[in-house]
């Protein structure tokens, strides 16, 4: 977010700010249940890994962060890391087969 402040009336600067840790609990609530549910359908999700990293980042960038909020933030990339290791192994597994056979 950003605000025009005037200084001596003649000249704008701008400024920015970061949003609140309350507003950064709606979005670490909301990565958190979406995670939940690519978790839960790996293959098929709408949202590749590289997405939900830059997620991710925009929250450590754009929010005043609580230490547990830092926490949740870790988990989260935990999490995206372990889809990503899914995602890559369920995509060269059938290669393995078709070298396979």
């Amino acid at each position: 977010m950003k605000k025009n402040v005037t200084s001596g009336g003649s000249e704008a600067a701008t400024v920015s700010r970061k949003r609140t840790s309350r507003d950064a609990d709606v979005e670490l609530r909301h990565l958190e249940s979406m995670l939940a549910g690519v978790a839960r359908a790996a293959r098929s999700a709408p949202f590749s890994p590289t997405y939900w990293k830059a997620r991710v980042r925009e929250v450590y960038a754009r929010y005043t962060l609580l230490a547990s909020q830092t926490a949740r933030l870790v988990t989260i990339e935990r999490e995206i890391a372990a889809l990503e290791a899914a995602l890559a192994a369920s995509n060269s597994q059938p290669e393995l087969r078709r070298i396979a056979a």
